[in-house]
């Protein structure tokens, strides 16, 4: 009886590992987003940038932050950190950190300026 208790535990403990290796690997990372857009660095220097925390439950919602700020007019890059943070950078003669943080996506995760 002993022995099945621990090889159940043993078991468990296995799928639960597995289960969260496999989370991790398909989880986006800032260097591997499909979401980010390609802009060069010349590009980047004439825009602003707003640091945003986002109230995400885990990782695995950065793509949908990531798409819905990328469909705003003048978003040129998004750089996120984990787990909760978002760098965007963006044109201020297309849009603003006003239009940014009004994203209807924030009614759901709600997002702050971080200073």
């Amino acid at each position: 009886m002993k022995n099945k208790k621990i090889t159940y535990l043993l078991l468990a403990t296995m799928v639960v590992l597995v289960v969260a290796g496999v989370a991790y690997s398909l989880a986006p990372s800032a260097s591997n987003s499909p979401t980010e857009k390609v802009v060069s660095d010349s590009t980047v220097e004439s825009t602003q940038k707003v640091v945003l925390e986002v109230a995400i439950p885990c990782q695995g919602h950065s793509p949908l932050i990531m798409n819905e700020l990328n469909k705003i007019d003048g978003v040129e890059k998004i750089d996120y950190s984990p787990i909760s943070t978002f760098t965007v950078y963006y044109n201020p003669e297309k849009t603003s950190k006003e239009r940014i943080l009004s994203t209807k996506i924030f009614q759901e995760f709600p997002a702050r300026e971080m200073m």
